[in-house]
């Protein structure tokens, strides 16, 4: 199926929609969500109670503070610490329905033997004065942290990697499990396969060129520290602010 409605709104909808889809009794079946979540309008509590208007309304975001460019943070550090916090909850809120799918997919019996891929197409920074989600020389830590679990068929357990992995390795992955011989020139490494170490840098494709930087960008960061000391290391300390 195919939720009926924009990109930004009505995601808890869209998320239930997709669930609902999920059914054991079809043959196999390629089940796929691209769900803007828990990209802006950040809107949600992590209980999933909305406190303002969803459909496409990206105006909370407002850089008006002192970067009028497009996407680019003010220098009001606490203007952005409060849009961080509210895009950490809708993290929470993801970690919540990301519950339900696994939820949904044991009920069907569908778990173990599926491939269950969760990713994002980039990562968000939270710095003042540079940019939300483009790629500049101070926040490529944060652009190209991004969200990947992967769980193969029949994996019963697992755990995290540090594997140099970019998204060009998941349709090779996908291919993969499902026996499909790759087409030529294909990039990209199965990830149910072990790790070649042929790669050592960490590409970002711009609309105008492909940036290479070091395979460790984003291993070095010292982010997640920062985040630790604005919000604590507890759910709870998100509402310290």
């Amino acid at each position: 199926g195919v939720a009926p409605s924009a990109r930004t709104c009505q995601r808890r909808e869209q998320l239930a929609h997709f669930l609902d889809c999920s059914s054991g009794q079809a043959p196999p079946t390629l089940h796929f969500l691209h769900i803007v979540f828990p990209h802006a309008p950040w809107m949600y509590f992590d209980s999933g109670t909305p406190y303002s208007e969803e459909c496409g309304d990206l105006s909370l975001l407002n850089f008006e503070t002192a970067g009028l460019a497009q996407d680019v943070w003010g220098t009001d550090a606490e203007f952005v610490h409060r849009q961080h916090q509210r895009y950490l909850l809708q993290v929470e809120l993801a970690d919540r329905w990301l519950g339900q799918l696994v939820e949904r997919l044991r009920s069907e019996g569908l778990y173990d033997q599926c491939l269950l891929i969760i990713t994002a197409d980039h990562g968000v920074s939270f710095r003042p004065g540079e940019n939300r989600r483009y790629l500049s020389r101070n926040n490529a830590d944060e652009i190209l942290s991004v969200p990947l679990f992967v769980k193969l068929p029949g994996q019963t357990s697992g755990g995290p990697s540090d594997r140099n992995v970019e998204t060009v390795d998941l349709l090779p992955t996908v291919l993969d499990v499902l026996g499909i011989t790759p087409p030529a020139g294909l990039e990209g490494e199965s990830l149910a396969r072990p790790d070649t170490g042929r790669r050592t840098g960490k590409r970002f494709a711009t609309t105008l060129a492909m940036r290479e930087l070091p395979g460790d960008v984003v291993a070095r960061s010292n982010w997640p520290v920062e985040v630790e000391k604005l919000f604590g290391s507890e759910p709870a300390g998100l509402f310290q602010l």
